[in-house]
């Protein structure tokens, strides 16, 4: 079972990055709060928009409250202020695609 969020990396220069070193940096973020054995969480980025430093990311169910709270503690992104924001986090993937505040009738 895993669980999928909607997150963006927010840059204080406002830079893109790849989705490789996106990945990395998630990879870096568990790696300080949870140390090797946190790095170890096997995690996919799904879908990714460089434009706006913004992915899907599938993470096993078991990880998920150490995933994002590693998210949450991030704070330097190469010596840049940055800041995770997860806009939708959900067991199904389908869900994260709709938002029953926006659907119109």
């Amino acid at each position: 079972m895993y669980y999928y969020l909607d997150v963006s990396l927010v840059l204080a220069d406002n830079q893109e990055i790849t989705p490789a070193l996106f990945k990395n940096h998630i990879l870096t973020s568990v790696k300080q709060v949870f140390g090797e054995i946190g790095a170890a969480v096997p995690f996919d980025v799904l879908k990714y928009d460089s434009t706006q430093n913004r992915a899907i990311l599938r993470v096993p169910r078991d990880h998920y409250v150490k995933f994002r709270g590693s998210l949450t503690l991030a704070g330097y992104y190469q010596g840049v202020l940055c800041a995770y924001t997860v806009h939708k986090a959900s067991p199904l993937l389908l869900s994260l695609l709709g938002d029953s505040r926006s659907y119109v009738h």
